[in-house]
């Protein structure tokens, strides 16, 4: 099944122009409108006047990492769907999810991976609820409080 996301706004951010390019060629392909960024600031820059319903973001970029993109850019706007991407695999997965990632893609990205993912995050939140089950929400929660109280002491 071929996802549809006519009127979608994504947003791409990574320093490989050629992710960027294949990634809205995908998002477009499907009915998406796609922003993108090189770089850490101008990914917040252009996450700020969009609003993207879903941004996909690079870890490991000049002048910053994903993961500082996405603290700062859920301190804007915190219930808007981000996932993480990257090439390399020594990651804390707990720290990018705590931080609040919806979800962790390694690259190359498998898009049968990505779409149904995708597909699940622009859900209404009733409906996620409906399918990742309450232990899946309860664990999030859980994991994000632990690293909480880790950084605390």
């Amino acid at each position: 099944m071929r996802s549809d996301y006519s009127g979608i706004k994504f947003l791409i951010v990574d320093d490989e122009s050629d992710i960027r390019d294949f990634l809205r060629w995908e998002f477009e392909d499907r009915g998406g409108k796609v922003f993108d960024a090189e770089d850490m600031e101008s990914g917040l820059q252009t996450f700020k006047k969009v609003k993207p319903d879903f941004s996909l973001l690079d870890i490991r970029m000049p002048n910053g990492t994903g993961v500082e993109l996405l603290t700062r850019c859920k301190q804007v706007y915190p219930e808007l769907s981000i996932a993480l991407m990257t090439g390399f695999t020594e990651i804390s997965t707990i720290q990018i999810y705590a931080a609040g990632a919806c979800d962790i893609f390694m690259k190359p990205i498998q898009y049968k991976l990505l779409f149904p993912r995708v597909d699940r995050e622009l859900l209404p939140l009733e409906e996620k609820f409906i399918i990742t089950g309450e232990r899946y929400i309860h664990a999030e929660i859980v994991v994000k409080r632990n690293f909480e109280e880790c950084q605390k002491t």
